[in-house]
């Protein structure tokens, strides 16, 4: 889930993007917000009418990641990882 409520940042579980940054303005967000990893959904790709925007750099969302996939050492072997994000796509809808 992508929210604009900031009061839900702060949890390590969750990625705050901020406009201020030339990747918060990439990511074709209209706000602030925060990346909430830890209430994901799965949507089929024709169930999204379009995309907004993207995230360029999912290093964040990854580390975010990794306590809820069993990865929670940096030296984990990605390939293990459950919910590993370099196959993660995140679009907003």
């Amino acid at each position: 889930m992508i929210t604009s409520n900031l009061a839900r940042a702060g949890h390590p579980s969750r990625v705050f993007i901020t406009q201020a940054t030339p990747e918060g303005r990439a990511s074709g967000l209209v706000s602030d917000s925060v990346i909430v990893t830890d209430n994901l959904a799965t949507v089929l790709d024709k169930a999204v009418d379009r995309v907004l925007g993207t995230l360029p750099n999912m290093s964040a969302v990854d580390e975010a990641l990794r306590p809820r996939s069993g990865c929670n050492t940096l030296d984990a072997n990605p390939i293990r990882c459950i919910n590993d994000c370099r196959d993660l796509s995140v679009r907003f809808w």
